[in-house]
Protein backbone atom coordinates (compact mmCIF):
# COMPACT_ATOMS: atom_id res chain seq x y z
CA UNK A 1 0.00 0.00 0.00
CA UNK A 2 2.82 2.39 0.89
CA UNK A 3 4.57 1.67 -2.40
CA UNK A 4 1.36 2.20 -4.34
CA UNK A 5 0.85 5.52 -2.61
CA UNK A 6 4.37 6.59 -3.53
CA UNK A 7 3.73 5.58 -7.15
CA UNK A 8 0.46 7.55 -7.13
CA UNK A 9 2.16 10.65 -5.73
CA UNK A 10 4.90 10.46 -8.34
CA UNK A 11 2.34 9.96 -11.10
CA UNK A 12 0.35 12.89 -9.73
CA UNK A 13 3.44 15.10 -9.78
CA UNK A 14 4.15 14.17 -13.39
CA UNK A 15 0.55 14.72 -14.49
CA UNK A 16 0.35 17.96 -12.50
CA UNK A 17 3.17 19.42 -14.58
CA UNK A 18 1.25 18.60 -17.78
CA UNK A 19 -2.00 19.94 -16.25
CA UNK A 20 -0.36 23.27 -15.41
CA UNK A 21 0.87 23.57 -19.01
CA UNK A 22 -2.64 22.74 -20.24
CA UNK A 23 -4.08 25.47 -17.97
CA UNK A 24 -1.59 27.98 -19.34
CA UNK A 25 -2.61 26.98 -22.88
CA UNK A 26 -6.29 27.35 -21.98
CA UNK A 27 -5.58 30.88 -20.74
CA UNK A 28 -4.10 31.53 -24.19
CA UNK A 29 -7.10 30.05 -25.98
CA UNK A 30 -5.23 26.92 -27.09
CA UNK A 31 -7.10 24.36 -24.95
CA UNK A 32 -10.69 24.08 -23.75
CA UNK A 33 -11.75 24.41 -20.12
CA UNK A 34 -13.22 20.90 -20.22
CA UNK A 35 -9.89 19.40 -21.32
CA UNK A 36 -8.01 21.10 -18.48
CA UNK A 37 -10.59 19.94 -15.93
CA UNK A 38 -10.05 16.32 -16.99
CA UNK A 39 -6.30 16.64 -16.41
CA UNK A 40 -6.66 18.14 -12.95
CA UNK A 41 -9.32 15.62 -11.95
CA UNK A 42 -6.86 12.84 -12.69
CA UNK A 43 -4.17 14.60 -10.63
CA UNK A 44 -6.56 15.07 -7.68
CA UNK A 45 -7.58 11.40 -7.86
CA UNK A 46 -3.95 10.31 -7.51
CA UNK A 47 -3.06 12.92 -4.86
CA UNK A 48 -6.19 14.15 -3.06
CA UNK A 49 -4.24 16.03 -0.39
CA UNK A 50 -2.84 18.78 -2.60
CA UNK A 51 -4.48 22.17 -1.96
CA UNK A 52 -3.64 23.86 -5.28
CA UNK A 53 -5.24 21.09 -7.34
CA UNK A 54 -8.59 21.54 -5.57
CA UNK A 55 -8.38 25.34 -5.73
CA UNK A 56 -7.69 25.20 -9.46
CA UNK A 57 -10.50 22.71 -10.00
CA UNK A 58 -12.98 24.88 -8.08
CA UNK A 59 -12.13 27.85 -10.26
CA UNK A 60 -12.36 25.78 -13.44
CA UNK A 61 -15.69 24.27 -12.42
CA UNK A 62 -17.08 27.77 -11.87
CA UNK A 63 -15.85 28.73 -15.32
CA UNK A 64 -17.51 25.63 -16.78
CA UNK A 65 -20.79 26.18 -14.92
CA UNK A 66 -20.66 23.12 -12.64
CA UNK A 67 -21.78 24.68 -9.37
CA UNK A 68 -21.97 21.49 -7.30
CA UNK A 69 -18.47 20.36 -8.32
CA UNK A 70 -17.08 23.87 -7.73
CA UNK A 71 -18.43 23.94 -4.19
CA UNK A 72 -17.18 20.42 -3.44
CA UNK A 73 -13.70 21.30 -4.70
CA UNK A 74 -13.71 24.54 -2.70
CA UNK A 75 -14.52 22.63 0.48
CA UNK A 76 -11.66 20.21 -0.27
CA UNK A 77 -9.36 23.17 -0.85
CA UNK A 78 -10.32 24.46 2.59
CA UNK A 79 -9.54 21.08 4.18
CA UNK A 80 -6.14 20.75 2.48
CA UNK A 81 -5.03 24.38 2.98
CA UNK A 82 -1.84 24.50 5.06
CA UNK A 83 -1.20 28.23 5.60
CA UNK A 84 -3.00 31.57 5.87
CA UNK A 85 -2.68 32.39 2.17
CA UNK A 86 -4.20 29.08 1.11
CA UNK A 87 -6.97 29.33 3.70
CA UNK A 88 -7.90 32.82 2.47
CA UNK A 89 -7.89 31.74 -1.16
CA UNK A 90 -10.01 28.68 -0.36
CA UNK A 91 -12.49 30.86 1.54
CA UNK A 92 -12.87 33.19 -1.45
CA UNK A 93 -13.54 30.24 -3.76
CA UNK A 94 -16.08 28.84 -1.30
CA UNK A 95 -17.86 32.21 -1.03
CA UNK A 96 -18.29 32.48 -4.80
CA UNK A 97 -19.36 28.84 -5.07
CA UNK A 98 -21.96 29.37 -2.33
CA UNK A 99 -23.21 32.44 -4.16
CA UNK A 100 -23.56 30.45 -7.36
CA UNK A 101 -25.64 27.97 -5.33
CA UNK A 102 -27.84 30.89 -4.10
CA UNK A 103 -26.68 30.30 -0.51
CA UNK A 104 -26.05 33.98 0.10
CA UNK A 105 -26.38 34.06 3.88
CA UNK A 106 -23.77 31.30 4.25
CA UNK A 107 -21.53 33.13 1.77
CA UNK A 108 -21.85 36.37 3.74
CA UNK A 109 -21.07 34.65 7.05
CA UNK A 110 -17.98 32.99 5.58
CA UNK A 111 -16.71 36.19 3.93
CA UNK A 112 -17.10 38.16 7.15
CA UNK A 113 -15.53 35.52 9.40
CA UNK A 114 -12.60 34.91 7.03
CA UNK A 115 -11.97 38.64 6.76
CA UNK A 116 -11.98 39.01 10.54
CA UNK A 117 -9.43 36.21 10.86
CA UNK A 118 -7.22 37.65 8.14
CA UNK A 119 -7.19 41.19 9.56
CA UNK A 120 -7.36 40.34 13.28
CA UNK A 121 -4.62 41.20 15.79
CA UNK A 122 -3.52 37.57 15.95
CA UNK A 123 -2.64 37.49 12.26
CA UNK A 124 0.83 37.97 10.89
CA UNK A 125 2.10 41.32 9.64
CA UNK A 126 0.56 41.61 6.17
CA UNK A 127 2.97 40.91 3.32
CA UNK A 128 2.03 41.26 -0.38
CA UNK A 129 0.53 37.77 -0.46
CA UNK A 130 -1.62 38.44 2.61
CA UNK A 131 -2.67 41.87 1.28
CA UNK A 132 -3.79 40.23 -1.96
CA UNK A 133 -5.85 37.69 -0.03
CA UNK A 134 -7.47 40.35 2.12
CA UNK A 135 -8.38 42.30 -1.02
CA UNK A 136 -10.07 39.24 -2.49
CA UNK A 137 -12.03 38.68 0.72
CA UNK A 138 -13.17 42.31 0.68
CA UNK A 139 -14.21 41.86 -2.93
CA UNK A 140 -16.13 38.65 -2.17
CA UNK A 141 -17.85 40.43 0.74
CA UNK A 142 -18.96 43.19 -1.62
CA UNK A 143 -20.30 40.65 -4.12
CA UNK A 144 -22.31 38.87 -1.43
CA UNK A 145 -23.75 42.09 -0.02
CA UNK A 146 -24.71 43.15 -3.53
CA UNK A 147 -26.69 39.94 -4.09
CA UNK A 148 -28.42 40.47 -0.74
CA UNK A 149 -29.53 43.93 -1.90
CA UNK A 150 -27.38 45.80 0.63
CA UNK A 151 -26.08 48.22 -1.99
CA UNK A 152 -24.58 50.90 0.25
CA UNK A 153 -22.68 48.29 2.28
CA UNK A 154 -21.55 46.58 -0.94
CA UNK A 155 -20.19 49.87 -2.30
CA UNK A 156 -18.21 50.34 0.91
CA UNK A 157 -16.76 46.84 0.64
CA UNK A 158 -15.82 47.28 -3.02
CA UNK A 159 -14.26 50.68 -2.31
CA UNK A 160 -12.16 49.10 0.44
CA UNK A 161 -11.08 46.32 -1.92
CA UNK A 162 -10.04 48.94 -4.48
CA UNK A 163 -7.91 50.70 -1.84
CA UNK A 164 -6.30 47.37 -0.93
CA UNK A 165 -5.61 46.61 -4.60
CA UNK A 166 -3.99 50.03 -5.04
CA UNK A 167 -1.80 49.31 -2.04
CA UNK A 168 -0.68 46.06 -3.65
CA UNK A 169 0.00 47.70 -7.03
CA UNK A 170 2.10 50.38 -5.31
CA UNK A 171 4.40 47.68 -3.90
CA UNK A 172 5.36 46.54 -7.41
CA UNK A 173 3.59 48.29 -10.33
CA UNK A 174 5.16 45.88 -12.84
CA UNK A 175 3.19 42.85 -11.62
CA UNK A 176 0.22 41.95 -13.81
CA UNK A 177 -1.81 40.12 -11.14
CA UNK A 178 -2.39 43.08 -8.80
CA UNK A 179 -3.22 45.37 -11.71
CA UNK A 180 -5.74 42.86 -13.00
CA UNK A 181 -7.34 42.67 -9.55
CA UNK A 182 -7.51 46.46 -9.35
CA UNK A 183 -9.28 46.58 -12.72
CA UNK A 184 -11.76 43.89 -11.61
CA UNK A 185 -12.55 45.67 -8.36
CA UNK A 186 -12.96 49.04 -10.09
CA UNK A 187 -15.46 47.52 -12.50
CA UNK A 188 -17.69 46.21 -9.70
CA UNK A 189 -17.45 49.51 -7.83
CA UNK A 190 -18.43 51.41 -11.00
CA UNK A 191 -21.55 49.28 -11.46
CA UNK A 192 -22.87 50.07 -7.98
CA UNK A 193 -21.85 53.73 -8.12
CA UNK A 194 -24.08 53.87 -11.20
CA UNK A 195 -26.96 52.26 -9.32
CA UNK A 196 -26.73 54.99 -6.69
CA UNK A 197 -26.72 57.72 -9.33
CA UNK A 198 -23.04 58.72 -8.94
CA UNK A 199 -22.43 58.95 -12.69
CA UNK A 200 -19.12 60.89 -12.68
CA UNK A 201 -17.61 58.54 -10.08
CA UNK A 202 -18.88 55.49 -11.95
CA UNK A 203 -17.45 56.70 -15.26
CA UNK A 204 -14.07 57.47 -13.64
CA UNK A 205 -13.90 54.00 -12.06
CA UNK A 206 -14.82 52.07 -15.19
CA UNK A 207 -12.59 54.21 -17.43
CA UNK A 208 -9.60 53.46 -15.21
CA UNK A 209 -10.51 49.77 -15.32
CA UNK A 210 -10.65 49.77 -19.15
CA UNK A 211 -7.29 51.57 -19.32
CA UNK A 212 -5.64 48.97 -17.06
CA UNK A 213 -7.13 46.09 -19.06
CA UNK A 214 -5.85 47.53 -22.35
CA UNK A 215 -2.37 47.95 -20.88
CA UNK A 216 -2.36 44.31 -19.76
CA UNK A 217 -3.43 43.12 -23.21
CA UNK A 218 -0.63 45.18 -24.79
CA UNK A 219 1.90 43.63 -22.42
CA UNK A 220 0.53 40.08 -22.60
CA UNK A 221 -1.29 39.71 -25.94
CA UNK A 222 -1.39 35.89 -25.77
CA UNK A 223 -3.48 35.70 -22.60
CA UNK A 224 -7.20 35.31 -23.29
CA UNK A 225 -8.02 36.09 -19.65
CA UNK A 226 -6.97 39.72 -20.13
CA UNK A 227 -9.19 40.06 -23.20
CA UNK A 228 -12.10 38.56 -21.27
CA UNK A 229 -11.38 41.01 -18.47
CA UNK A 230 -11.54 43.89 -20.95
CA UNK A 231 -14.93 42.60 -22.12
CA UNK A 232 -16.20 42.77 -18.53
CA UNK A 233 -15.00 46.35 -18.13
CA UNK A 234 -16.43 47.37 -21.51
CA UNK A 235 -19.81 45.97 -20.46
CA UNK A 236 -19.95 48.35 -17.54
CA UNK A 237 -18.59 51.20 -19.66
CA UNK A 238 -21.46 50.61 -22.11
CA UNK A 239 -23.97 50.69 -19.26
CA UNK A 240 -22.54 53.91 -17.78
CA UNK A 241 -22.37 55.74 -21.11
CA UNK A 242 -25.93 54.60 -21.88
CA UNK A 243 -27.06 56.21 -18.62
CA UNK A 244 -25.26 59.39 -19.68
CA UNK A 245 -27.08 59.26 -23.06
CA UNK A 246 -23.79 58.79 -24.90
CA UNK A 247 -25.31 56.03 -26.98
CA UNK A 248 -22.77 55.86 -29.80
CA UNK A 249 -20.00 55.23 -27.25
CA UNK A 250 -22.09 52.58 -25.52
CA UNK A 251 -22.86 50.74 -28.75
CA UNK A 252 -19.18 50.89 -29.77
CA UNK A 253 -18.17 49.37 -26.43
CA UNK A 254 -20.76 46.60 -26.78
CA UNK A 255 -19.63 45.86 -30.34
CA UNK A 256 -16.06 45.54 -29.08
CA UNK A 257 -17.21 42.99 -26.47
CA UNK A 258 -18.88 40.93 -29.19
CA UNK A 259 -15.78 41.18 -31.41
CA UNK A 260 -13.54 40.04 -28.53
CA UNK A 261 -15.67 37.20 -27.25
CA UNK A 262 -17.06 35.66 -30.46
CA UNK A 263 -13.76 33.96 -31.49
CA UNK A 264 -12.95 33.13 -27.86
CA UNK A 265 -16.31 31.39 -27.37
CA UNK A 266 -15.93 29.55 -30.69
CA UNK A 267 -12.67 27.99 -29.45
CA UNK A 268 -13.88 27.32 -25.89
CA UNK A 269 -17.66 27.39 -25.38
CA UNK A 270 -17.34 27.53 -21.61
CA UNK A 271 -20.06 29.13 -19.50
CA UNK A 272 -17.75 32.04 -18.66
CA UNK A 273 -17.01 32.82 -22.32
CA UNK A 274 -20.59 32.44 -23.54
CA UNK A 275 -21.73 34.57 -20.62
CA UNK A 276 -19.54 37.48 -21.69
CA UNK A 277 -20.70 37.17 -25.28
CA UNK A 278 -24.30 37.31 -24.08
CA UNK A 279 -23.43 40.39 -22.01
CA UNK A 280 -22.18 42.10 -25.16
CA UNK A 281 -25.52 41.60 -26.89
CA UNK A 282 -27.49 42.60 -23.78
CA UNK A 283 -25.59 45.86 -23.25
CA UNK A 284 -25.90 46.71 -26.95
CA UNK A 285 -29.63 46.01 -26.77
CA UNK A 286 -29.92 48.27 -23.73
CA UNK A 287 -28.18 51.15 -25.54
CA UNK A 288 -30.37 50.69 -28.61
CA UNK A 289 -33.54 50.68 -26.49
CA UNK A 290 -32.50 53.79 -24.57
CA UNK A 291 -31.60 55.60 -27.81
CA UNK A 292 -35.04 54.85 -29.27
CA UNK A 293 -33.85 52.34 -31.88
CA UNK A 294 -36.41 49.73 -30.88
CA UNK A 295 -36.53 47.81 -34.16
CA UNK A 296 -32.74 47.45 -34.12
CA UNK A 297 -32.80 46.37 -30.45
CA UNK A 298 -35.20 43.44 -30.84
CA UNK A 299 -32.92 41.09 -32.88
CA UNK A 300 -29.90 41.98 -30.74
CA UNK A 301 -31.82 41.14 -27.58
CA UNK A 302 -33.10 37.98 -29.24
CA UNK A 303 -29.48 36.87 -29.69
CA UNK A 304 -28.77 37.70 -26.04
CA UNK A 305 -31.79 35.69 -24.88
CA UNK A 306 -30.80 32.74 -27.09
CA UNK A 307 -27.27 32.69 -25.64
CA UNK A 308 -28.50 33.05 -22.06
CA UNK A 309 -31.07 30.29 -22.57
CA UNK A 310 -28.27 28.05 -23.82
CA UNK A 311 -26.28 28.90 -20.70
CA UNK A 312 -29.18 28.10 -18.37
CA UNK A 313 -29.51 24.73 -20.07
CA UNK A 314 -25.83 24.05 -19.31
CA UNK A 315 -25.96 25.35 -15.74
CA UNK A 316 -29.50 25.82 -14.36
CA UNK A 317 -28.28 27.21 -11.01
CA UNK A 318 -30.50 30.24 -10.21
CA UNK A 319 -27.54 31.91 -8.51
CA UNK A 320 -25.46 31.90 -11.71
CA UNK A 321 -24.95 35.26 -13.38
CA UNK A 322 -26.36 34.01 -16.68
CA UNK A 323 -29.67 33.23 -14.97
CA UNK A 324 -29.89 36.91 -14.06
CA UNK A 325 -28.64 37.81 -17.54
CA UNK A 326 -31.53 35.94 -19.16
CA UNK A 327 -33.93 37.95 -17.02
CA UNK A 328 -32.20 41.17 -18.08
CA UNK A 329 -32.56 40.17 -21.72
CA UNK A 330 -36.30 39.65 -21.33
CA UNK A 331 -36.50 42.92 -19.37
CA UNK A 332 -34.91 44.95 -22.16
CA UNK A 333 -37.02 43.14 -24.76
CA UNK A 334 -40.06 44.18 -22.74
CA UNK A 335 -38.83 47.78 -22.72
CA UNK A 336 -38.39 47.72 -26.51
CA UNK A 337 -41.81 46.17 -27.10
CA UNK A 338 -43.53 48.56 -24.70
CA UNK A 339 -41.94 51.66 -26.26
CA UNK A 340 -43.02 50.44 -29.71
CA UNK A 341 -46.61 50.02 -28.49
CA UNK A 342 -46.54 46.21 -28.61
CA UNK A 343 -48.02 45.86 -25.12
CA UNK A 344 -48.91 42.18 -25.28
CA UNK A 345 -45.33 41.34 -26.32
CA UNK A 346 -44.02 43.53 -23.53
CA UNK A 347 -46.24 41.78 -20.97
CA UNK A 348 -45.02 38.39 -22.19
CA UNK A 349 -41.35 39.43 -21.91
CA UNK A 350 -41.76 40.92 -18.44
CA UNK A 351 -43.73 37.88 -17.30
CA UNK A 352 -40.76 35.70 -18.35
CA UNK A 353 -38.40 38.02 -16.47
CA UNK A 354 -40.64 37.85 -13.39
CA UNK A 355 -40.71 34.04 -13.49
CA UNK A 356 -36.90 33.91 -13.59
CA UNK A 357 -36.62 36.40 -10.71
CA UNK A 358 -39.07 34.32 -8.68
CA UNK A 359 -36.96 31.21 -9.23
CA UNK A 360 -33.88 33.11 -8.05
CA UNK A 361 -35.72 34.31 -4.97
CA UNK A 362 -36.96 30.80 -4.16
CA UNK A 363 -33.42 29.42 -4.45
CA UNK A 364 -31.90 32.20 -2.32
CA UNK A 365 -34.53 32.13 0.45
CA UNK A 366 -35.84 35.48 -0.77
CA UNK A 367 -32.58 37.46 -0.78
CA UNK A 368 -33.34 41.16 -1.00
CA UNK A 369 -31.63 41.61 -4.37
CA UNK A 370 -33.92 38.99 -5.90
CA UNK A 371 -36.98 40.42 -4.15
CA UNK A 372 -36.20 43.80 -5.68
CA UNK A 373 -36.07 42.24 -9.14
CA UNK A 374 -39.50 40.72 -8.52
CA UNK A 375 -40.85 44.10 -7.44
CA UNK A 376 -39.46 45.95 -10.46
CA UNK A 377 -40.86 43.40 -12.91
CA UNK A 378 -44.23 43.54 -11.16
CA UNK A 379 -44.21 47.32 -11.58
CA UNK A 380 -43.48 46.93 -15.29
CA UNK A 381 -46.21 44.33 -15.69
CA UNK A 382 -48.58 46.68 -13.89
CA UNK A 383 -47.70 49.44 -16.33
CA UNK A 384 -48.29 47.12 -19.28
CA UNK A 385 -51.52 45.61 -17.98
CA UNK A 386 -52.88 49.10 -17.44
CA UNK A 387 -52.22 49.86 -21.12
CA UNK A 388 -54.21 46.73 -21.95
CA UNK A 389 -57.08 48.03 -19.75
CA UNK A 390 -56.62 45.27 -17.17
CA UNK A 391 -56.94 47.63 -14.21
CA UNK A 392 -57.43 44.89 -11.63
CA UNK A 393 -54.36 43.02 -12.85
CA UNK A 394 -52.34 46.22 -12.78
CA UNK A 395 -53.49 46.98 -9.25
CA UNK A 396 -52.51 43.49 -8.10
CA UNK A 397 -49.05 43.90 -9.63
CA UNK A 398 -48.46 47.26 -7.94
CA UNK A 399 -49.72 45.99 -4.60
CA UNK A 400 -47.37 43.02 -4.78
CA UNK A 401 -44.41 45.28 -5.50
CA UNK A 402 -45.07 47.91 -2.81
CA UNK A 403 -43.91 46.08 0.36
CA UNK A 404 -40.83 44.73 -1.40
CA UNK A 405 -39.77 48.19 -2.56
CA UNK A 406 -40.41 49.68 0.88
CA UNK A 407 -38.07 47.11 2.40
CA UNK A 408 -35.46 47.66 -0.32
CA UNK A 409 -35.45 51.43 0.12
CA UNK A 410 -35.14 51.09 3.88
CA UNK A 411 -31.94 49.11 3.26
CA UNK A 412 -30.50 51.19 0.37
CA UNK A 413 -32.23 54.61 0.27
CA UNK A 414 -29.84 56.04 -2.36
CA UNK A 415 -30.44 53.38 -4.99
CA UNK A 416 -31.76 55.05 -8.16
CA UNK A 417 -33.57 51.94 -9.51
CA UNK A 418 -35.27 51.44 -6.14
CA UNK A 419 -36.45 55.05 -5.96
CA UNK A 420 -37.64 55.02 -9.57
CA UNK A 421 -39.65 51.87 -8.97
CA UNK A 422 -41.22 53.30 -5.82
CA UNK A 423 -42.09 56.54 -7.60
CA UNK A 424 -43.86 54.61 -10.33
CA UNK A 425 -45.81 52.59 -7.77
CA UNK A 426 -46.90 55.72 -5.95
CA UNK A 427 -47.81 57.57 -9.12
CA UNK A 428 -50.21 54.74 -9.91
CA UNK A 429 -51.83 54.40 -6.50
CA UNK A 430 -55.17 55.21 -8.06
CA UNK A 431 -55.23 51.65 -9.35
CA UNK A 432 -55.15 50.44 -5.77
CA UNK A 433 -58.62 51.84 -5.21
CA UNK A 434 -59.80 49.39 -7.86
CA UNK A 435 -58.37 46.61 -5.71
CA UNK A 436 -60.48 47.66 -2.76
CA UNK A 437 -58.57 50.54 -1.18
CA UNK A 438 -60.59 53.54 -0.14
CA UNK A 439 -59.48 57.11 -0.84
CA UNK A 440 -58.47 57.72 2.83
CA UNK A 441 -56.46 54.49 2.86
CA UNK A 442 -54.56 55.58 -0.24
CA UNK A 443 -53.84 58.99 1.31
CA UNK A 444 -52.66 57.42 4.56
CA UNK A 445 -50.33 55.08 2.68
CA UNK A 446 -48.75 57.91 0.70
CA UNK A 447 -48.36 60.14 3.78
CA UNK A 448 -46.69 57.28 5.66
CA UNK A 449 -44.18 56.77 2.85
CA UNK A 450 -43.47 60.51 2.70
CA UNK A 451 -42.84 60.54 6.45
CA UNK A 452 -40.38 57.65 6.05
CA UNK A 453 -38.50 59.55 3.36
CA UNK A 454 -39.46 56.99 0.72
CA UNK A 455 -41.64 59.35 -1.31
CA UNK A 456 -41.34 62.92 -2.46
CA UNK A 457 -43.63 65.34 -0.57
CA UNK A 458 -45.08 66.41 -3.93
CA UNK A 459 -46.40 62.89 -4.47
CA UNK A 460 -49.57 63.73 -2.51
CA UNK A 461 -50.41 66.41 -5.03
CA UNK A 462 -49.75 63.94 -7.83
CA UNK A 463 -52.20 61.48 -6.31
CA UNK A 464 -54.77 64.28 -5.86
CA UNK A 465 -54.42 65.25 -9.49
CA UNK A 466 -54.77 61.67 -10.72
CA UNK A 467 -57.76 61.09 -8.43
CA UNK A 468 -59.65 64.01 -9.95
CA UNK A 469 -58.83 63.02 -13.53
CA UNK A 470 -60.91 60.48 -15.40
CA UNK A 471 -57.86 59.66 -17.60
CA UNK A 472 -55.17 58.68 -18.20
CA UNK A 473 -54.96 55.51 -16.19
CA UNK A 474 -51.83 54.08 -14.54
CA UNK A 475 -48.84 53.81 -16.83
CA UNK A 476 -49.91 56.40 -19.45
CA UNK A 477 -47.61 59.02 -17.96
CA UNK A 478 -44.59 56.71 -17.97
Amino acid sequence: AARQKMRDLQAAADRRAFAVVALDNANKGLRTTAAVIMRFEEVARLDPGHYQDWATLSSLYLRAGDTSAALDAAYKAQKTAKNDDERISASVLTVFSLMRASRYTEALDLAQSALRRATGPAGRTPDPSMIAGIGQLQFSLGATLERLGQIDAAISAYATSVDTARQLVAIDPSLAGPRGSLAEHLTKLAALQLRNGALPSSLASVTESVTIRRELIAAYPAFIAYRSGLAISLSDLATVTTSMKRFDEAIAAADEIIAIMTPVAEKDASVANLNLLAYGHTTKGLALVKSGRFDDAVPVLGEAIELATRLVAIDPSPGASHFRLLGNGYDQLGNAKYAAGAYEGACAAWTSALELATKRADASNNAMGDQVSIAIFQVKRGRCLSKLSDRAGAAQAYLGALPLMKAALAMSPLSVPYREAMTEILSNLLDMEVAGFSRPEVEAMVKSLIAQGQADPGMMATVDQRHKATAPLAGDAQ
